[in-house]
């Protein structure tokens, strides 16, 4: 903090080269969100390698990742699936059965 106030009461000049500098950073990231805008978000090679990188590190990554989970057995793969079907057939069986009732008492208030 004191290196900037010593830069400032002393050399003037050096705070235009900085705004210039800066201004020059935001123009520079203002075309690269343009380019983003009109589609041409990938603008050199260097760019192209640093994102197959970041594609391939990811990849690993999730390589490693599922080789640590943990897998269902067969059998237990079996056992959670006739679960999960015979809960959707109960539900399906259950809301039916509602709607019908619902739908039962909505035809006898119209009739009266």
């Amino acid at each position: 903090m004191l290196h900037q106030w010593a830069i400032k009461k002393q050399r003037p000049d050096l705070q235009l080269r900085n705004f210039a500098v800066n201004a020059i950073r935001i123009q520079n990231i203002n075309s690269r969100f343009n380019g983003l805008a009109d589609g041409n978000n990938i603008s050199t090679y260097s760019e192209v390698y640093e994102g197959m990188g970041k594609i391939t590190g990811f990849l690993k990554d999730v390589v490693s990742e599922m080789r640590k989970v943990s897998w269902p057995k067969r059998k237990e793969l079996t056992r959670y699936t006739i679960v999960v079907i015979f809960t959707v057939i109960f539900m399906a069986v259950y809301f039916g059965v509602v709607d019908l009732g619902i739908s039962q008492v909505m035809e006898w208030y119209v009739a009266l």
